[in-house]
This record gives C-alpha cells, sequence and structure tokens, in this order.
C-alpha cells in the first residue's frame, strides 16, 4: 500500500451521481407538476428545480465549475489536504466535521485555510477506483 502522503486521490465521472441526481430532479419535477397550484409558482418551482440539475451536475458530475475539485491528497500527518480545482487551482484545506462518510458514499466538505471558501467532493461508486476508495474511506475513519 503507498504511503497516504503521496496518494493522490483522482475524481472521475461517475454514472452512480449522474442517475442519483436524474432520479431525484426528475421526481421533484413529476410532483411540481402533478401537484395543483397557480401556474406562475409551478414555472417558477421547475426553473429552479432545473438550474439546481444543472448546477449539481456541472459541480459534481461533469466538472466545469472552477471550484470544483478534481484531485485531493492528504498534506502529511496535519490534517490539511491539497485540493486541486478545475482551473487548476491548489488549495490548502481542512476536512470539515459536517463530512459524511460511509464505504459507498462519501462526502466531503472542505474549508480553506483562511475559512472563506467551502469545497465539497462527492464520491460514489465510480467516482475513485475500488482500492483508492476503500483506503480513503480508512483514512477518514481515524
Amino acid at each position: 500500500m503507498s504511503n497516504l502522503s503521496t496518494q493522490k486521490f483522482e475524481l472521475t465521472t461517475s454514472l452512480y451521481l449522474l442517475n442519483l441526481l436524474l432520479f431525484t430532479h426528475g421526481g421533484a419535477i413529476i410532483c411540481i407538476t402533478m401537484v395543483s397550484m397557480m401556474f406562475l409558482i409551478k414555472l417558477i418551482l421547475l426553473i429552479g428545480c432545473v438550474v439546481s440539475l444543472m448546477r449539481a451536475m456541472l459541480s459534481y458530475v461533469f466538472p466545469y465549475s472552477s471550484n470544483a475539485v478534481v484531485q485531493f491528497s492528504q498534506c502529511g500527518l496535519s490534517g490539511s489536504w491539497k485540493l486541486k480545482l478545475v482551473s487548476g487551482q491548489v488549495i490548502v484545506a481542512q476536512i470539515c466535521g459536517n463530512s459524511f462518510i460511509h464505504p459507498y458514499c462519501m462526502i466531503l466538505n472542505f474549508i480553506s485555510e483562511g475559512g472563506n471558501k467551502h469545497y465539497t467532493a462527492i464520491i460514489l461508486p465510480g467516482s475513485l477506483d475500488d482500492s483508492s476508495r476503500r483506503m480513503l474511506h480508512k483514512v477518514l475513519m481515524f
């Protein structure tokens, strides 16, 4: 097993995440259209749902947002992490306590060293190769 300080976790497109987003947002769109309410309110809710879907897909599934995390690695034993963004910028950040860690789903919330920017990495099967995902889960549990 490689040393954690040199282990880089490279995120790739996850079809599980894509299906999850399409299923949840699609369900919301169906519910909005079935509920009887004013047309203007339906239209506003539908636009909000579609914008939310596009924003989530561009940030987490197909990382085109400039603040999307595409690679991260731990910086020694200090608990700091180096995040590489789509824009090529490298940020040093800490994992927040509100991160969700499960063997098959990890939602990692990072806050930059200055405390002014938040970054999120969603890891489902397919986002990382299996051995890297297991290794990351073990590291985060301790």
